[in-house]
């Protein structure tokens, strides 16, 4: 189930545990994204206590910045979240892109 500020100011009931995932979220006004931050929001819409629109909208990431910390997740857990990870991950990317159309 997925909640919303708004739905729980109107006072439905949330199970303790979503509610403290959600309470233990980044700020919205979140600025510095450390590799802890970025698995809190990966992790709130894998356990679908947010949807990813949602996420989107209140930290104002991209679709795409979203869907990268993910698969970053997947691949390589926390460790792949940190940015010379995601950095070094677009470097393989497009030398592998530049010896393909070689």
């Amino acid at each position: 189930m997925h909640y919303s500020p708004n739905i729980i100011a109107a006072g439905t009931e949330v199970p303790v545990g979503d509610l403290l995932a959600l309470i233990g979220l980044p700020p919205c006004d979140t600025v510095r994204w450390t590799a802890r931050r970025k698995a809190e929001i990966v992790a709130a819409v894998q356990r679908e206590l947010v949807t990813a629109e949602d996420a989107c909208n209140w930290y104002g990431l991209s679709a795409e910045e979203l869907d990268e910390w993910c698969r970053a997740t997947e691949r390589d857990g926390i460790a792949g979240l940190r940015v010379t990870c995601s950095q070094q991950a677009r470097r393989t990317a497009s030398r592998q892109a530049v010896h393909a159309h070689s």
